[in-house]
């Protein structure tokens, strides 16, 4: 998951399925993407999980990195070339690319403060969430995704590969507008804002929302 992996190239390619390849390459034009995914045991968790959900990677008591769901889908042998299973050790079955990826640093006190948990909880290898406590974290944590800003309007999809003539109009320069990329971030306020709002009594903190924004906390 540290580096991109280049699915398009024939090594990777090769074990895909037809509908695998198309989607991935419909979400990652580029043919490059990080993967992750679980083993068998997980299949159940894992077929509620679609493009766009949030995915948070755990480890040493913090959330070391936030991401965005891409393609999710079952090919072990796809897999096997990523993870190569040890002698003995299972395949991972579900696969899912990850439209974004941001290294973050949020300690396990202030996730379980977001989700209704101990401070202490310990995390599973994998966790499923859905409905209020999912969206509790989501929006604690300021997370605001690709696929949901394309649903809204503020970011085109990205567009299918399709083969065009060669260009026959022997131009020296050109112009190219680049549409603005929409980035993940770890947003390190949101934990100064949980910490400021349990400091409150008998008062309600908000937010002001318009369609230049949101404001920041007011009470």
């Amino acid at each position: 998951m540290d580096q991109t992996v280049p699915f398009a190239e024939s090594e990777y390619a090769e074990k895909l399925t037809g509908k695998q390849l198309r989607r991935l390459t419909e979400l990652h034009p580029d043919g490059k993407s990080r993967f992750w995914g679980a083993t068998s045991g997980h299949d159940g968790k894992m077929a509620e999980v679609t493009t766009g959900d949030v995915v948070l990677f755990t480890g040493k008591n913090h959330v070391r990195a936030i991401g965005e769901v891409g393609a999710i889908f079952r090919n072990s042998s796809f897999a096997d070339v990523m993870w190569p299973p040890k002698p003995g050790g299972e395949s991972w079955h579900t696969v899912y690319s990850l439209r974004q990826f941001v290294p973050a640093e949020i300690p396990y006190a202030t996730l379980s403060a977001l989700l209704g948990y101990k401070l202490n909880h310990q995390y599973p290898g994998q966790l499923v969430l859905s409905g209020e406590r999912a969206q509790a974290g989501i929006n604690g944590l300021l997370i605001t995704t690709r696929t949901a800003l394309e649903e809204a309007g503020a970011e085109t999809p990205p567009g299918a590969v399709r083969e065009m003539p060669v260009e026959r109009q022997h131009s020296r320069t050109t112009t190219v507008e680049r549409a603005a990329q929409q980035m993940l971030f770890n947003r390190d306020e949101s934990a100064l804002v949980i910490e400021f709002c349990g400091t409150l009594t008998d008062t309600e903190a908000n937010r002001f929302s318009s369609p230049a924004g949101a404001s920041a906390t007011s009470i």
